[in-house]
């Protein structure tokens, strides 16, 4: 099962890009959706700690859920992470204490930060799963975010927000949005959109129903040596009958 973001402390960040996300008709609240983001970035700056996230307003208060790409102190490649903005006036800002964040994947041999990568966050259903893969990267990053703190509101109008660890500076990261969809899906019981994957009569993700008897029932009869279903063995002669 993939890890859930837990509190993070001690880090801030403010915002580099904000685009707001169109969809072809208003999101509604009982679907589910996939945000799918391509971001190309400087890897060589001294600030490259970068968030890329999905956010529910421009304004204090409003929800974020994202990915981080770590900057060279950590071996992972990023953490998914959910929090809560705030507005310094023109500034737009994640502050400290008020996001959770939970590292995954794995970076390249050379333990380089990886200057394209691509982000998929699964919105809606009770969820919100953050997929992320990074060019030369040896795993993605698989974690949710808890939506009871952190969930969107996907019938707000939705922004892309890129953030930067720390102050706005003539340091700040190059950066390209190569592209940013935003569509409506049917997300697997693995929580994948589009996977097929449903519970079999087993409650199995992806499962063949093999815990269904002769009977045709989850969990229910089975043959006896004499081939009936649900017998005890007494219909059969076994080696010779009297």
């Amino acid at each position: 099962t993939p890890p859930t973001a837990a509190p993070v402390d001690g880090v801030s960040y403010s915002a580099l890009l904000t685009v707001p996300l169109g969809a072809s008709q208003p999101l509604r609240a009982d679907r589910q959706y996939v945000v799918r983001v391509k971001v190309s970035a400087d890897a060589d700056s001294p600030r490259n700690a970068l968030l890329v996230g999905v956010a529910d307003g421009t304004e204090s208060g409003a929800h974020i859920v994202g990915f981080v790409r770590h900057d060279r102190q950590s071996d992972a490649l990023g953490a998914a992470v959910g929090g809560v903005l705030a507005r310094n006036h023109d500034a737009l800002q994640l502050e400290s204490g008020q996001f959770a964040a939970a590292d995954g994947g794995e970076r390249a041999a050379d333990n380089g930060v990886p200057a394209h990568f691509e982000l998929e966050l699964v919105l809606g259903g009770g969820a919100t799963r953050v997929l992320a893969s990074a060019s030369g990267a040896r795993a993605p990053l698989d974690a949710f975010v808890d939506t009871d703190l952190y969930g969107l509101d996907v019938t707000a109008p939705l922004t892309l927000v890129v953030l930067q660890r720390g102050e706005r500076s003539r340091e700040s990261s190059t950066l390209r949005l190569l592209s940013a969809t935003i569509d409506e899906v049917r997300v697997g019981c693995d929580g994948r959109p589009n996977s097929g994957k449903r519970l079999d009569a087993c409650g199995v993700c992806g499962g063949d129903n093999e815990c269904v008897g002769c009977d045709g029932r989850p969990f229910g009869a089975a043959y006896d040596s004499c081939g009936v279903c649900d017998g005890d063995n007494t219909t059969c002669c076994v080696n010779y009958c009297d």
